[in-house]
C-alpha cells in the first residue's frame, strides 16, 4: 500500500514541520522524503542549513515515536546547491539515516527532466526502479532514539472558516510557520508582523 504526500514549492522547515502529522496519521511502515529538490540556487548557507537540522529532527523524533523509517531522497536539480546538499546530508548521517543520491546514478539530463527537476515518463520509470533497488529494509536507525524533542513537535494551527471582505487582522506573540489560505479570484496580500508581505498565487 502507497501513499503520496504533495506539498510542492514549499520547504522542510515550514510544510515539513506543518504536515508531518498527517503523514503520522497513516502510520507508514518507510516514508521516502525528499524535500531538498527546491533550494534556492544561492542560499544563506548557515540559514539554511540551522532551519534544516532542527526541521529534520522534528520530522525524525516524530517518525521515531511510530517506528517508521525515513529515507531522505536528492535528487538532480539544474541550480543544484552541492555545499547546502552535503551540509543537509552530514545531518541525516549523523543519525544513521538512509540517503538515496539519485545524481550518484544521473546528472542533469533533458531525456529524464523536463525542466529544472520536474520528470519526464522516461525519468519517473527509472527513478522508481532506482528507488525500489535501494530501498534498506534492515537499516539501523537506533540513533533517531536519541533526539531529544524541541519546540516544533508540538505546533497548534486554527482554522478561520470566513469570508473577509476587507481585512482579517491576528494579534499576539508566536512563531507563525505557515499560513494556508483557499485561493479565489479576489485573494488578497498576506501582511506579517506589518512587515512581512506574502503575495497569493
Amino acid at each position: 500500500d502507497i501513499k503520496a504526500f504533495g506539498y510542492g514549492a514549499q520547504q522542510i522547515w515550514d510544510a515539513g514541520i506543518i504536515y508531518i502529522d498527517r503523514i503520522i496519521e497513516y502510520n507508514p511502515d518507510i516514508l521516502l522524503i525528499d524535500w531538498f529538490s527546491g533550494f534556492y540556487k544561492d542560499p544563506n548557507i548557515d540559514l539554511y542549513t540551522s532551519r534544516v537540522k532542527v526541521s529534520i529532527e522534528t520530522i525524525l523524533y516524530k517518525l521515531n515515536k511510530i517506528n517508521c523509517k525515513p529515507i531522505f531522497l536528492f535528487f538532480p536539480y539544474l541550480h543544484r546547491n552541492e555545499l547546502l546538499m552535503n551540509n543537509c546530508k552530514k545531518i541525516l548521517e549523523s543519525y544513521n539515516i538512509d540517503i538515496l543520491d539519485i545524481s550518484n546514478y544521473l546528472k542533469f539530463n533533458k531525456l529524464f527532466i523536463r525542466d529544472q527537476v520536474h520528470t519526464t515518463n522516461i525519468g519517473s520509470e527509472f527513478y522508481a526502479r532506482l528507488i525500489m533497488n535501494n530501498i534498506n529494509h534492515e537499516q539501523d536507525n537506533s540513533k533517531m532514539k536519541n533526539i531529544k524533542p524541541n519546540k516544533f513537535v508540538d505546533i497548534k494551527s486554527f482554522a478561520v472558516n470566513r469570508v473577509f471582505k476587507k481585512e482579517m487582522i491576528i494579534e499576539g506573540k508566536c512563531n507563525i510557520l505557515g499560513v494556508s489560505l483557499k485561493i479565489g479570484p479576489n485573494s488578497g496580500v498576506i501582511c506579517v508582523n506589518k512587515t512581512h508581505y506574502i503575495n497569493i498565487w
